[in-house]
């Protein structure tokens, strides 16, 4: 298709065109560049493009010129005054022109020839430049150094222009250098051209410089152009499909920094949420604790109760057997003292059946003295502190045979006898000891002497 003659201003855009984006930061002449450009490709109209004389860009949004098959591009500048989210903004605005053309014969990285400090400025702009658009994007750069007049002791062009040559060669090198540094491209295959244009020859007039001088400088500046034309023609168009605005390392850093206080926020929730669930967990572990030691006081209380239950038990059935051993004791007794009397019983119904016996017997037992023709028995039941004493004697012509003193109420220990005697007398002698009494009985027989002997 054949190119417009006619030229255009805005966003308007020419197809087929050779587009040319001029990048750079702020007051380093990219709008100046575009003007002598546009005045070089023929354009005598009013161009758009305005300089900038200070650090704050003019250039607010992207400017184009179309021209005779040519688009010039001024770009808002980087790294301006008003800050990292200025240089995003216009980043923004750069990438979003770049989409709409799709393709880029020539980026141009316009560059201050009398203060070529590729300071770390510059170089971060780049990086955002390579960031946004990719390192191929580099196969289309080319260098312009602008503002490149002679010091006035340099206008003798007598001189070698190799001087001149060596120092552009020189500081190509060393923004090169530094792009490779900056953005670990590698330059060593190919090398972006660079160029040095003076973009207001006339203004020499002002420092005093002679018509000759002017008209040899400006024809050094078109013959630049013409090679910067003649390179941008040749070049294979770059494709902006994929160009992304990213963000400045400022505003990753300041990004980073809330991300760091976000997960700084986020980790004094989650101790402070940790520290919460320690204190619940703590405090459960406490509950337990005390649940622990209230059961295991339950626990001896529970086992303090069955052992007090046991030994009431315990002490209820010793109190029961103490109780049944008592009754077994009275019982005993009982039966002994049933036993006794029985005993005694049988023993006054034998006295009693033994009474004519008992007529042999002489005398009072009661008195203390009896005479007993054959046998004498006799039962006594003393209390405590009462003695009886009994004296017993055989008649003449006989001797005492036997005498037996009987304790029917136990084994001795109820009272005490004493018994004296010999062939013709016998002494017993019965004390009681016990609140309720003994019983004892007296026995006692005689014989003939001479049956005897």
């Amino acid at each position: 298709a054949a190119y417009l003659k006619k030229a255009s201003t805005g966003s308007e855009n020419i197809v087929n065109a050779k587009n040319i984006v001029v990048i750079g930061r702020t007051g380093d002449g990219k709008s100046a560049f575009c003007k002598r450009f546009a005045t070089h490709l023929g354009f005598a109209g009013e161009i758009p493009f305005v300089d900038s004389q200070s650090a704050s860009s003019h250039t607010l949004d992207p400017v184009a010129l179309s021209f005779d098959g040519w688009q010039i591009i001024d770009t808002p500048g980087l790294m301006d005054t008003n800050g990292f989210k200025k240089d995003e903004e216009n980043l923004v605005k750069i990438v979003n022109k770049l989409r709409s053309i799709e393709t880029v014969h020539l980026f141009v990285l316009a560059v201050n020839f009398s203060n070529a400090r590729f300071d770390s400025g510059m170089q971060d702009a780049l990086k955002l430049f390579v960031d946004s658009f990719g390192e191929n994007f580099l196969k289309n750069l080319v260098i312009v150094f602008t503002h490149g007049r002679f010091r006035p002791s340099d206008y003798d062009y007598d001189e070698d222009e190799e001087l001149e040559v060596d120092e552009l060669k020189r500081k190509t090198k060393e923004i090169l250098t530094l792009i490779s540094q900056r953005t670990g491209c590698d330059f060593k295959t190919w090398s972006p051209p660079s160029y040095k244009i003076d973009c207001k020859p006339n203004s020499l007039k002002e420092l005093g410089v002679s018509k000759a001088i002017i008209k040899e400088v400006e024809e050094k500046v078109i013959r630049e152009l013409n090679s910067f034309k003649i390179y941008a023609s040749s070049r294979r168009p770059f494709i902006t499909d994929d160009v992304k605005a990213v963000k400045t390392q400022q505003s990753q850093a300041e990004e980073n920094v809330k991300k760091l206080e976000i997960a700084e926020i986020e980790k004094k929730k989650a101790d402070l949420k940790a520290a919460e669930l320690k204190k619940k967990a703590d405090e459960a572990a406490q509950k337990l604790e005390k649940l622990r030691i209230e059961k295991e006081r339950s626990d001896e209380e529970a086992a303090k109760r069955l052992e007090a239950k046991k030994k009431k038990r315990e002490a209820a059935e010793k109190r029961q057997k103490a109780l049944e051993d008592e009754q077994k004791k009275r019982e005993l007794e009982a039966k002994k003292k049933k036993v006794l009397w029985e005993e005694r019983e049988r023993a006054q119904q034998r006295i009693r059946n033994n009474s004519n016996r008992e007529s042999l017997v002489e005398g009072d037992p009661e008195s203390g003295t009896v005479l007993l023709h054959e046998e004498f028995r006799r039962e006594f039941q003393l209390f405590k502190s009462q003695n009886h004493s009994v004296t017993i004697r055989p008649h003449s012509g006989y001797i005492l045979w036997g005498v037996h003193v009987k304790d029917h109420w136990g084994d001795g220990t109820n009272g005490t006898a004493s018994l004296t005697y010999n062939d013709y007398s016998a002494v017993v002698n019965i004390t009681g000891e016990k609140s309720r009494g003994v019983h004892w009985s007296i026995r006692a027989t005689q014989r003939r002497e001479d049956e005897v002997r």
